[in-house]
C-alpha cells in the first residue's frame, strides 16, 4: 500500500534543479503556487506543459510524479462528481482538477530535488526578514515534519506486513473491513510517532539545543548567477502565461 510512495524523499540527480540554491527553489515554488491558484484553464494548460518540461529537466523518473497524482485519483474523481452535482461549469471543474495536479507536481519537484536540511536552511533565509517571527523554530518544525513523512510511511508498511502475516490482507478486504483495519494501522503509527517525538525532544535537551539561539550551518549555499536567472526566467514565463 505504501511501498511505492516516495513523496518527501530527496532523490539525488545530476540536474540543474539539484544544483540550485534552496532559497531560489522555494521562491519559485511559491510564485508557481500563487500563479496556479489564479490562472484560468488556458493559462493552466500552458503552465502544465512547462511543468512537464521541468519534470524532464529534473531527470527524476516521471513515474514517481505520476504515482503521486494517481494516489489522489479518488479525491480528484470526488471533486469532479461534486462539481457535476452542483452544476458547476465543466471548464471550471476541469481547471480545478488541473490546479490540484499542478500543485502536486510543483511540490514534488521541490521535495525530490532538495535535501531536507537544505530546505530548512532555505526556509530560515526566507523567514529571516520577519524579525518578530522565530524563523529557526518554524524551520525546525517544518524540517521535523518532513522527516517524519518517510518514517510514518515505513511504520504503516511494517504494520500492514505484520497484519498480512496474521492473515489480514488489506488490499483484498471489503470497504467496511478496510475501515476497521485502518484503526489497527493508525493507532500504532500515532503511538510510535509520539514516542519518537519524545525521544527527539530528550536528545535535543541532552545536547543543550536552544531553538531561540542563532544557528550556524556546516555548509553555506552560495547564491550564484544561475539562481537569479532561474527566478527571473520563471517570472517572465509566468507573466507571459498570465497575459494569455
Amino acid at each position: 500500500m505504501f511501498n511505492d510512495i516516495k513523496f518527501g524523499r530527496y532523490i539525488y540527480k545530476d540536474s540543474i534543479f539539484n544544483s540550485l540554491h534552496p532559497l531560489a527553489k522555494i521562491i519559485v515554488t511559491l510564485i508557481l503556487l500563487i500563479e496556479i491558484l489564479f490562472n484560468n484553464i488556458y493559462s493552466n494548460l500552458i503552465l502544465l506543459v512547462i511543468l512537464i518540461i521541468y519534470i524532464l529537466i529534473s531527470k527524476i523518473n516521471y513515474k514517481l510524479y505520476l504515482n503521486n497524482i494517481l494516489k489522489l485519483k479518488l479525491f480528484l474523481i470526488s471533486i469532479f462528481v461534486i462539481n457535476l452535482i452542483f452544476k458547476i461549469n465543466i471548464f471550471v471543474s476541469i481547471n480545478n482538477l488541473i490546479k490540484i495536479v499542478q500543485i502536486v507536481i510543483v511540490t514534488s519537484i521541490l521535495m525530490y530535488t532538495t535535501p531536507i536540511n537544505s530546505l530548512t536552511y532555505g526556509l530560515q533565509l526566507l523567514l529571516k526578514p520577519l524579525k518578530k517571527i522565530n524563523s529557526n523554530k518554524i524551520a525546525l518544525s517544518i524540517s521535523f515534519s518532513l522527516k517524519f513523512i518517510p518514517i510514518v510511511l515505513e511504520q504503516a508498511t511494517n504494520t500492514i506486513q505484520s497484519l498480512k502475516a496474521r492473515g489480514i490482507d488489506y488490499n483484498k478486504e471489503t470497504l467496511k473491513n478496510k475501515l476497521e483495519i485502518l484503526k489497527l494501522i493508525i493507532i500504532p503509527i500515532f503511538v510510535n510517532s509520539i514516542k519518537k517525538s519524545d525521544n527527539i525532544s530528550d536528545i535535543l535537551e541532552l545536547r543543550l539545543y536552544d531553538v531561540n539561539k542563532m544557528r550556524t550551518n556546516y555548509r553555506i549555499n552560495e547564491w550564484n548567477l544561475k539562481d537569479t536567472i532561474f527566478i527571473t526566467l520563471n517570472v517572465i514565463i509566468l507573466l507571459i502565461v498570465r497575459c494569455i
